[in-house]
């Protein structure tokens, strides 16, 4: 199948068609849908209307009122749809995101799964807080690695600098 950023595009292409009333083929809807609302690295920030739409009957009745024109319809998906590409493209992402989601998806624990995902949320409105997190997470997931501090500072890269004395005399 396609990549992740092509099936992202293809559903946005698809629910802009269903927005402003174009004929298309919406059969692979239910399968991007579940893909994408379903996927580790984009749960977190998966528009609403796409976790409660299941059906492009039930998108149709939700974008209806959002806006009286196409234009504003497209706008809308476009808006709610920039956050993804933004993860997907690696714009609000560290190299370490992605490693750190799997391995602690591996833990089968939902538990575990939010707070990682809560300290990626309050990186950018709250660094102390996510620092404090991942630490957490870290300690309690490599009790006895050495690169600790590596992962840490991978996770949080461009908001480490300013909290990097803090790191390493509070570790």
């Amino acid at each position: 199948m396609k990549n992740l950023s092509e099936q992202v595009e293809f559903l946005q292409n698809i629910l802009i068609a269903i927005a402003t009333g174009r004929d298309t083929d919406t059969s692979e809807f239910s399968v991007l849908r579940q893909e994408i609302v379903n996927n580790s690295l984009l749960k977190d920030i998966v528009p609403h209307f796409l976790r409660t739409c299941r059906t492009t009957t039930e998108f149709w009745h939700f974008i209806k009122p959002q806006s009286p024109t196409y234009a504003g319809r497209r706008r809308f998906i476009w808006d709610e749809f920039q956050p993804i590409f933004e993860r997907i493209e690696g714009a609000r992402t560290t190299p370490a995101d992605q490693n750190v989601s799997v391995t602690l998806e591996k833990f089968d624990t939902d538990s575990v799964h939010k707070i990682w995902l809560k300290a990626l949320e309050r990186r950018e409105t709250d660094p102390e807080s996510a620092i404090t997190s991942a630490r957490t997470l870290l300690v309690f997931s490599f009790p006895d690695s050495e690169n600790k501090a590596f992962c840490l500072f991978s996770l949080l890269k461009w908001r480490a600098e300013p909290f990097a004395m803090h790191i390493s005399k509070n570790w």
